[in-house]
């Protein structure tokens, strides 16, 4: 095929998975904002493990709602891989190899001799009491710490590359009718 004739095709392939990776981040985006909504409900949990998920030590927390037991994650907005090089002293020091600031972002410093259970657990004591937010109506639905206010980094991230590959698309086939 010829640039000519592949042009045309450019526009609505580019922009269809543009669409769709635009309406996935929507869809993502209005499904956290609801469950945040919704978490309005508020009792204590107590710490009884650790999630290694996406190199964050978190607290796992076992709360109870009308008698039956619930377990959550602690929610973290982002995390922040620091190498141990260059790293101001200050921050990093002996319990700090893991922490999170007051924008709820982990601070994870990379070194191979960080045991990061034990800092996680001089983060959070195993047993220790954390605030829980949950949905009265579904409460599997909760989070720990606290609720999240900023915009979904998942849902941003669909979004932008949505707009991204669908202008793209648009670009790609103006250049090639000039």
């Amino acid at each position: 095929m010829t640039t000519e004739q592949v042009a045309p095709l450019m526009r609505p392939i580019m922009g269809g998975i543009g669409l769709a990776f635009f309406l996935v981040g929507l869809i993502v985006y209005i499904y956290e904002k609801r469950k945040t909504a919704n978490c309005k409900a508020e009792t204590s949990g107590i710490v009884i493990a650790y999630n290694f998920t996406g190199g964050a030590p978190l607290p796992v927390v076992e709360y109870q709602v009308d008698g039956r037991a619930y377990r959550e994650k602690h929610y973290c907005y982002q995390v922040i891989t620091i190498k141990k090089e260059g790293q101001p002293r200050a921050e990093f020091s002996g319990a700090r190899d893991v922490y999170m600031d007051e924008n709820c972002a982990m601070h994870v410093r990379r070194d191979p001799s960080i045991n990061y259970v034990e800092a996680a657990e001089r983060l959070w004591k195993p047993g220790s009491a954390l605030p829980v937010y949950y949905n009265p109506k579904k409460p599997d639905q909760a989070y720990v710490g606290r609720k999240p206010w900023k915009f979904p980094v998942m849902s941003r991230t669909f979004m932008i590359t949505g707009i991204a590959v669908a202008l793209l698309g648009l670009a790609v086939s103006l250049m090639a009718t000039l």
